[in-house]
């Protein structure tokens, strides 16, 4: 083969590479704002945020959980972790879902949080 040849073919694959390294990477953010408690009047005290998160991984768009079955663990980790006591409400629940991707569809991790704020009625 002709080495002219060989230089442009090596050249023009280290550019398309190059440029699929560059651009094959995405994050993409989703949230909702929900509030399960009612706070319309001033009976309420606030004690702080509660927070919960799940993964799942996905190589050629196979594998790890829906975006529902998510939420819910998410929810369930929240709860785990920043249990209600009497008088207790989750408020200004707040689901936020972000999506990784590499190269396209070759591989994808979704991470669902949910956060919301404590507070405790009078």
């Amino acid at each position: 083969m002709n080495s002219t040849f060989l230089n442009k073919v090596i050249i023009l694959l280290a550019f398309a590479g190059l440029g699929l390294g560059l651009s094959s990477c995405a994050k993409i953010h989703m949230g909702v704002v929900n509030g399960s408690a009612q706070l319309s009047q001033r009976n309420f005290t606030y004690n702080g945020q509660a927070k919960g998160e799940s993964s799942a991984v996905y190589i050629f768009g196979i594998g790890g959980n829906d975006k529902e079955k998510l939420i819910d663990e998410a929810w369930m980790a929240m709860n785990k972790n920043f249990p209600l006591k009497d008088g207790q409400a989750y408020a200004n629940v707040r689901y936020n879902l972000t999506t990784q991707n590499v190269l396209g569809y070759l591989y994808m991790k979704r991470t669902q949080h949910v956060t919301a704020d404590i507070v405790t009625f009078k």
